[in-house]
């Protein structure tokens, strides 16, 4: 896989967490502690995404 494929990767991943953080969210009794993960996760992603940029 190119560094361009494994970043664009990355990029997909970060957005599915987002949407996956949001629509968790939204429910009256989300589940913190697995959103809590996925913030975690979302910025592991980010971190990689920047690490891979420059």
């Amino acid at each position: 896989m190119s560094v361009e494929s494994h970043i664009a990767a990355l990029r997909q991943r970060h957005a599915d967490l987002d949407d996956k953080i949001r629509r968790e969210e939204t429910h009256a009794a989300y589940n913190s502690v697995e959103v809590k993960r996925m913030k975690m996760e979302k910025l592991h992603v980010k971190e990689e995404i920047d690490r891979l940029s420059h």
